[in-house]
């Protein structure tokens, strides 16, 4: 799962910042909540 920065740095943000995951998963829950 793991991609070198070298070869797509803008297809896979996800792949660098881990982070991005957590926050959009933050994200889907809240509007599930609120639907």
């Amino acid at each position: 799962m793991l991609v070198p920065r070298t070869k797509q740095p803008l297809s896979n943000p996800i792949c660098s910042n881990p982070y991005l995951l957590l926050i959009i998963i933050r994200i889907n829950r809240v509007h599930v909540i609120k639907r």
